[in-house]
């Protein structure tokens, strides 16, 4: 049986009605952190590579952060902490874990055992 001319026409309408809905699925999500050069400083870090390089590479992600008002993403302030402890600037490992530990509040656990061990065994 022949299809008639309407039933056509209706599938034609409904196709062009419904590409404009898919082409709104397909917008992409800002990402909810900036995670700049986090990853890269990571694999830096695993590979032995210099402690102070990899913490100024940081340092300057963060600043970027900051100026544009983005999300600092989980494990930065902590990561630059043990940086920090790497080259025994304990102060600011400190400090970095207690920054990842307030934008954090679930690393508290982690972040407390970390900055306990800093301190040294209790008596």
């Amino acid at each position: 049986m022949k299809p008639c001319i309407s039933t056509a026409l209706q599938r034609s309408a409904m196709t062009l009605l419904a590409l404009p809905l898919c082409g709104c699925l397909a917008t992409a999500q800002p990402d909810t952190y900036r995670w700049g050069s986090y990853q890269q400083q990571l694999w830096r870090h695993f590979k032995g590579e210099d402690p102070t390089a990899q913490i100024q590479a940081l340092e300057a992600d963060l600043q970027q952060t900051q100026a544009r008002g983005d999300r600092v993403p989980p494990g930065v302030n902590a990561h630059l902490g043990l940086l920090y402890g790497q080259i025994g600037q304990d102060d600011r490992m400190a400090q970095g874990l207690q920054q990842e530990k307030a934008l954090f509040p679930e690393s508290t656990g982690f972040m407390d055992r970390l900055l306990s061990r800093m301190k040294g065994p209790k008596p």
